[in-house]
C-alpha cells in the first residue's frame, strides 16, 4: 500500500506540462492507487486528463504478487552496497549477487534499493545543510533557555529548598532533550556526510506535518517536514516548507536512501521504538515496508 499524501505531494510538485508528460509517459507503469491520485491532481488544476489504454488486470495482479513476495534480503543489500563502495561495477554486484543464488528478479530489485555509487547532488546538499542546521539551533536554543531557567530555580533553591522539586523537573527534561534530540544537535555536514558514506545508517524517513493553530482552534498554517531516523536511534529533522524545497528533497532521497522506509503510522513507529537496529527487518516480516525507491516507482515521480 503506498502512501498517498506522498504521492499526492509529488504530483503537487510537478507543472502543469512535467505532469501532463508523466501522465503520457508512465501510464503503463504506475499503480491503480496511484493512478486515481493523478486524476484528482488533474482534476483539481482543471486539466484534461490525458486518454489511457485500458490497463491488463491479470498482469496488474502478478505484478503486485510479484512485489508482496520480494523482501529486501539485508545481508546481501549491505555486502553488494560495500562492494559498491569499493568501486565495483554494477556487473560485478550484480555477478555477486547472481552467485549467491538470486533470481535476476530479486537482483533488479535489490540494485534498485542500494544508493547510487559516486551520485552527487549539490542543491540537495546545501538544502540539507542549511536544515540541519536550523534544526541544530532550535533545539541548542531550547536546551539553553532550560539551562538558564534551572540556574535561577537554583539558586533559588539554596535559600527556599521547595525550589529543588521544579530544578528536578527541568534537569531530567534536559536529560530527555539530550537523548531524544541528540541527531538534531548534530550539525548539517555530519548528516551530508551520513548520506555520501554511510546511507545504510539511514532505516526510515518520516513525514510530519506541524500544524500552526489560533487558540487552539483555527489553523493558521501548516509545516511539511521529514525526519531521517537511524538504525542507531538518532533522528534528524528536515523542514520542507515549499514545493521547490519537497521536489529537491524527494530527488535526493531518491538517489541516497532508496533503501529506506518512508510513511508513517503508529504500528510503523512503535517498531522502530523497540529496535531501530531491526526495524527494517521487522517492517518486512510484518509486510509493512515500504521503500523510498517503491514509493517513487509506484507514483513514477
Amino acid at each position: 500500500m503506498i502512501d498517498s499524501e506522498l504521492v499526492k505531494q509529488h504530483y503537487l510538485s510537478l507543472s502543469d506540462e512535467e505532469l501532463t508528460s508523466f501522465a503520457l509517459k508512465e501510464k503503463k507503469n504506475i499503480t491503480a492507487e496511484a493512478l486515481t491520485i493523478l486524476k484528482k491532481v488533474f482534476e483539481e488544476r482543471k486539466l484534461n486528463f490525458p486518454d489511457l489504454p485500458g490497463r491488463n488486470a491479470a498482469s496488474d495482479q502478478y505484478e503486485i504478487q510479484k512485489r508482496e513476495q520480494w523482501k529486501l534480503k539485508n545481508d546481501l543489500w549491505i555486502e553488494a552496497l560495500r562492494l559498491r563502495k569499493n568501486g565495483k561495477s554494477d556487473e560485478e554486484v550484480m555477478s555477486f549477487l547472481l552467485s549467491k543464488g538470486l533470481t535476476n528478479y530479486e537482483i533488479e530489485k535489490l540494485m534498485e534499493h542500494l544508493p547510487v555509487a559516486d551520485y552527487n547532488d549539490e542543491e540537495f546538499n546545501k538544502f540539507i545543510v542549511s536544515s540541519s542546521e536550523k534544526a541544530s539551533l532550535s533545539t541548542l536554543f531550547a536546551l539553553l533557555v532550560l539551562a538558564v531557567l534551572l540556574f535561577f530555580i537554583i539558586n533559588s533553591a539554596l535559600k527556599f529548598p521547595v525550589f529543588f522539586i521544579p530544578a528536578g523537573v527541568i534537569l531530567i527534561a534536559i536529560i530527555y532533550f539530550l537523548r531524544k534530540f541528540k541527531g538534531d544537535l548534530k550539525g548539517g555536514y555530519y548528516w551530508q556526510t551520513v548520506l555520501h558514506e554511510e546511507p545504510e545508517r539511514i532505516v526510515w524517513i518520516k513525514p510530519i506535518i506541524e500544524k500552526h493553530t489560533l487558540v487552539l482552534v483555527i489553523t493558521l498554517f501548516k509545516v511539511g517536514k521529514f525526519q531521517f531516523l537511524t538504525s542507531d536511534g538518532l533522528q534528524k529533522t528536515i523542514t520542507c516548507d515549499s514545493d521547490e524545497n519537497r521536489s529537491v528533497f524527494f530527488r535526493g532521497i531518491r538517489y541516497y536512501v532508496p533503501h529506506a522506509h518512508i510513511g508513517y503510522n503508529e504500528q510503523v513507529d512503535q517498531i522502530y521504538q523497540d529496535d531501530p537496529a531491526s526495524f527494517l527487518k521487522s517492517l518486512q516480516q510484518k509486510g509493512l515496508y515500504q521503500s523510498v525507491s517503491e514509493l517513487i516507482k509506484k507514483s513514477s515521480v
